[in-house]
């Protein structure tokens, strides 16, 4: 293993890092289209032990952004798994926001259809499935009764 490939990939990696946060999958996914597997490894095993990479820099910062965003917990857990975020991380970086997201879902509806809500069903049904397309769930959107139609 040359110590040159492996500083270039690591100067390689610091160049794409200055400009965003990058899950530990997604970075080396990068490194891997310049070095074989074996090299990248080594680079990202650098990378992670001087702190340049970090998942929970990477998960806070996406679960910070998007909840900015208006989307909600279910499109940013999927987002993080996909990432290949653990379990416990995701948790972790989501605990804070666990009472804000009816709230939020409510802002992000607001902003969207005004004020009032929807006095025909077929409206309501229209928001509700725009607020499950921005990632709220279930528990988000109980808060809009359909009982009274």
């Amino acid at each position: 293993m040359s110590e040159k490939t492996v500083n270039s990939l690591i100067l390689k990696a610091y160049q794409l890092l200055a400009k965003r946060e990058y899950s530990h999958h997604e970075l080396l996914q990068r490194l891997l289209k310049l070095a074989s597997k074996e090299v990248c490894e080594e680079a990202m095993r650098q990378l992670v032990s001087q702190g340049a990479q970090s998942d929970d820099r990477y998960a806070e910062s996406l679960c910070r952004s998007r909840y900015g965003a208006g989307k909600g917990p279910v499109l940013i857990r999927y987002e993080l798994r996909n990432q290949k975020i653990n379990e416990e991380l995701i948790e972790k970086v989501m605990e804070p926001y666990t009472n804000e997201w009816t709230v939020l879902a409510e802002q992000v509806r607001k902003k969207k259809f005004g004020e009032e809500l929807p006095k025909e069903y077929s409206q309501l049904t229209k928001q509700l499935r725009f607020l499950q397309q921005r990632g709220f769930g279930q528990a988000e959107l109980s808060q809009y009764s359909v009982s009274h139609f």
